[in-house]
């Protein structure tokens, strides 16, 4: 359960990879539930080894020898649940929007905490919305916000955005009057 970002590069690019490199000289190791999206001289997850790779990604086009199943951005951004219970789902621009270790959740929160209340902003402008439709918004959006600042794991932060944009998406932008007026 792990996974590589940067970039790796070696001098015996035979050798180079982005999880482990050459490790003959033990018996046996088993390589399972990790990915690679940094750019790797050679091989995306292993190389040089005695030992078995099971359930590893590494990401189209970030190394000549993928070592593991190659996959597209877009579906590798997916894979949380394929990867297993040491991973989550991640959509947030901490590690580019990849699964995360768990352990990883405080930092992406903290990264939606500041991410969600400008995508929130940006989802619906009001522009030709009548005035009531207006304060409506602003009411939903400021709500919004505040559940997002209150969330305590990335999935309540998660829900607090979705739940925000099904009640701005319930705005008829043609109420002229406040709702409860």
């Amino acid at each position: 359960n792990c996974y590589n970002a940067g970039t790796v590069i070696g001098k015996d690019t035979n050798k180079t990879a982005g999880v482990v490199g050459v490790y003959d000289s033990v018996s046996f190791v088993y390589i399972k539930n990790c990915y690679n999206i940094g750019n790797v001289s050679n091989y995306g997850i292993s190389s040089g080894y005695r030992g078995t790779n099971s359930n590893n990604y590494t990401l189209l086009g970030a190394a000549p020898n993928a070592g593991g199943s190659a996959v597209q951005a877009a579906v590798l951004k997916t894979y949380a649940d394929t990867l297993g219970d040491a991973y989550m789902d991640n959509p947030t621009s901490y590690n580019d929007g990849y699964p995360i270790l768990t352990w990883e959740e405080p930092r992406a929160l903290a990264v939606a905490k500041e991410e969600f209340p400008a995508q929130l902003e940006a989802y619906e402008s009001g522009e030709g919305f009548a005035e009531g439709a207006k304060a409506q918004l602003a009411l939903a959006v400021k709500a919004g916000k505040k559940a997002i600042a209150e969330a305590e794991t990335l999935a309540e932060a998660i829900a607090a955005l979705d739940e925000a944009k099904k009640s701005i998406d319930n705005i008829n932008p043609e109420d002229l009057v406040l709702a409860g007026d």
